[in-house]
């Protein structure tokens, strides 16, 4: 079977990007990258080359450049490789590479190298063509020397990876089946330090590598000043009513100075300081425990566990006492390395994930009684309720009596942050009422709660005749065995199990009027009934309120003061994939994909031209509910058309569409659905956008994503019908070799796309 030109499945995923597929590259822009002679290079008074390498010399805090002219085409992506010597140097020195048309200044910079070899690389797009190479070196003051050792540019031509934008954070399904935070480390720049605030301790990028073999490790040194000496990095105030680990990765450097793992912000500070010589921490206040882990090549571990604290701080800091906090001293230049920083929701230490700026990594989303994960794609939502699970706030009005104790089991987050609803010792309607949600006449509402059972066998959800918005409707629900009871007219309900005994108890109904609609979450003791017999101490725990405009439930929104919006992923063309990486004389797009909802609500994946017109499109049309459809576009309109109705979109399902002249079908699930024999060719396929190609907004795919392909060749029926199968390995055996290179998360493996098993 033919190797597919594009592949991504989410066992792909790893080091937050996932991978698409083998990426190409042009033949070599740089000429005498390698420095094998003295030629080819413009030099400036400071650079000499020889010995296969170009040593800059700088001088009293002068400019030095190495330049080479170079022609660039508009728009393609680059990727530049340096491999550099330097010396240790202060922050302020720089080593750059620039390009000097459009793309003024810096756009590699790299600050304070070790003496041995460092490779550095990036990617960018040029936006002029006639552009010139530039590896310059400038410092304010001091002589200095480095080597430029290679250096190589080469052009992206096929394949790339796919990027997300979704600019705010998200929630998950985990492997184990709990909802998490994506990504679940709190912190953002986890590993750059240079990024953080400075409070006298300077940093210098070092040569050895983190206890996860990579590179990116900071010495951290105290300098001189007499005062405390830390790095601080913001990040949003934690919310105090819940727990949080703290950890980071440390190495001894010199002897007399001690790491301090610090939160800084409101309500007091937590703190433990690591004495390297007995291998304990030593705790401030606030903390409910703290752990030292003991790890290869010198490096540890240490983590802090504290509650209670609207934190705003992150704060790697420096003791000369293994016994202080962050005291005043007067530093001595002292030194260790650090690395890794981690903040996490919960009392348990998690795998480390690195981050950056935390909005845009892909969602990979589990089933949750397990299963293969996949790509989580969904709409933008707000959930417009203030205080999803802090139900003890004022904005909760406790009816009759009602009362709420916090913090009293473990939630769907397997965290200790689920209240109890608690009766009142009276015979009748006993309910939360919260603040009304906006919303305009036809309009969908979802409404959305866990709900776990404790003395009451059902849960009640209840629309409020309010503002004329709606006519007062209820459906309950059986949290004893999770089954739906009494569903009254105009609500559509469902009710999802999640582990520990949890239920996402789900109500939508669309609104008949514009205003403020108000619901109520109500105890409920049997079916079809308000009235609850309390005495004052049963009840049901509940978490994770959220309500939503739109017809169906997306993945919970956490709010803790006011409402959040998470955005839409933006999986559409993103540099993945030129003319080199689709045919436009044979292919075949293939997907496996489940539906959020099943309506008729037009959504789609295409491989296309960038016009409008010629495109390869699998999609979920906006003629019917039930439906798939396998489209083909020329240059001369419409082509293929093929749509398979009675299919229950929310299922899984594995589809492929077959395209060459005069001959283009489509499978499901192993079968061929339809066939066309007359069909043009599009022409000047290019990108691959999440959309129906006609526009890059129009159509956007949602759905839960397990796997998607693209062949330059057509295939046989037989290898067709393989693929669309349960078992369809041979679409994985050929990327044994990436999967290795990439060394994906192994948590994210799974049975049926673990590529790693055919090995």
């Amino acid at each position: 079977m033919a190797t597919p030109s594009v592949l991504t499945v989410p066992s792909m995923y790893g080091d937050g990007i996932l991978y698409s597929g083998p990426t190409v590259y042009s033949n070599e822009i740089v000429v005498n990258g390698n420095f094998e002679t003295d030629s080819d290079w413009n030099k400036t008074s400071g650079v000499t080359i020889s010995n296969n390498k170009a040593t800059i010399n700088v001088t009293g805090g002068g400019f030095e450049s190495l330049t080479q002219p170079t022609t660039y085409d508009v728009g393609e992506k680059y990727i530049l490789k340096l491999t550099i010597q330097g010396l240790p140097g202060s922050s302020g020195k720089q080593i750059r590479f620039q390009d000097e048309a459009g793309n003024l200044g810096t756009l590699f910079q790299i600050k304070t190298l070790d003496e041995s070899e460092q490779n550095f690389q990036a990617e960018w797009i040029p936006n002029a063509q006639s552009d010139i190479i530039r590896i310059a070196r400038s410092t304010t003051s001091g002589d200095y020397s480095f080597t430029v050792i290679r250096v190589s540019i080469k052009k992206i031509t096929q394949g790339s990876d796919f990027e997300f934008t979704r600019d705010t954070t998200g929630t998950r399904i985990n492997e184990e089946g709990y909802i998490e935070d994506v990504p679940y480390n709190l912190a953002f720049y986890s590993e750059d330090i240079s990024r953080w605030d400075n409070f006298r301790v300077g940093i210098q990028l070092s040569n050895i590598v983190s206890p996860l073999n990579s590179t990116g490790v900071y010495l951290l040194e105290d300098g001189t000043q007499t005062d405390n000496h830390y790095r601080k990095l913001d990040y949003q105030t934690l919310d105090p009513t819940n727990t949080y680990t703290q950890s980071f990765f440390v190495k001894k450097k010199d002897n007399g100075i001690y790491p301090v793992l610090r939160t800084s912000g409101v309500g007091g500070n937590s703190w433990v300081t690591f004495n390297w010589d007995t291998e304990t921490l030593v705790q401030g206040p606030q903390i409910t425990s703290s752990k030292v882990e003991k790890l290869n090549a010198g490096w540890y571990r240490i983590s802090m566990v504290f509650s209670g604290l609207a934190s705003t701080g992150f704060i790697i800091g420096m003791s000369n006492d293994p016994n202080d906090d962050l005291p005043t001293y007067t530093g001595n230049n002292n030194r260790f390395y650090a690395w890794g920083c981690q903040i996490v929701k919960g009392n348990k230490i998690k795998n480390y994930l690195p981050t950056t700026d935390r909005v845009n990594l892909p969602r990979l989303n589990y089933p949750v009684y397990g299963g293969c994960p996949s790509l989580l794609v969904e709409p933008q939502r707000t959930n417009s309720n203030n205080y999803s699970s802090d139900f003890t706030q004022t904005f909760w009005s406790k009816q009759n009596g009602v009362t709420v104790s916090s913090n009293q089991t473990k939630s769907p987050d397997n965290i200790v942050n689920a209240d109890k609803l608690i009766s009142a010792n009276l015979t009748n309607e006993q309910y939360l009422l919260n603040a009304s949600i906006s919303t305009t006449s036809g309009n969908d509402v979802t409404i959305s709660c866990f709900i776990k059972k404790l003395d009451y066998d059902y849960f009640h959800i209840r629309f409020t005749a309010t503002n004329g918005v709606w006519v007062a409707a209820s459906v309950w629900y059986n949290i004893d065995n999770g089954t739906l009871g009494t569903v009254e007219s105009g609500i559509t309900a469902k009710i999802i199990e999640y582990p520990n005994g949890w239920y996402r108890c789900i109500a939508t109904r669309t609104a008949t009027g514009t205003g403020g609609g108000r619901v109520r979450l109500q105890l409920a003791s049997s079916d079809n009934t308000p009235n609850v017999v309390g005495d004052g101490t049963k009840g049901t725990f509940i978490y994770g309120a959220q309500w939503e405009v739109g017809s169906y439930a997306t993945s919970y929104i956490p709010t803790s003061s006011s409402t959040v919006t998470r955005n839409e992923e933006k999986a559409l063309y993103a540099g993945l994939g030129t003319t080199d990486t689709f045919n436009d004389d044979e292919g075949v797009l293939f997907i496996e994909t489940e539906a959020l909802v099943n309506n008729n609500e037009a959504r789609g994946i295409n491989i296309n031209a960038g016009s409008g017109t010629n495109r390869v499109l699998i999609s979920y049309p906006s003629s019917g509910d039930s439906s798939i459809t396998g489209y083909l576009q020329s240059t001369a309109g419409s082509g293929a058309s093929m749509t398979i109705t009675g299919v229950d979109t929310t299922q899984k399902h594995k589809v492929a569409i077959k395209y060459k002249l005069n001959d283009a079908s489509l499978f499901i699930d192993g079968v061929k659905r339809a066939v066309d024999p007359s069909v043009a060719m599009p022409v000047g396929l290019k990108q691959l956008d999440f959309s129906n190609g006609v526009g890059a907004n129009t159509a956007e795919y949602r759905g839960n994503l397990n796997a998607i392909a693209v062949y330059k060749t057509a295939l046989t029926d037989t290898e067709l019908a393989n693929l669309t199968s349960y078992n369809n390995h041979d679409l994985f055996i050929p990327y044994r070799s990436r999967m290795q290179m990439i060394g994906a998360d192994q948590e994210l493996q799974c049975t049926e796309h673990d590529i790693t098993r055919f090995l």
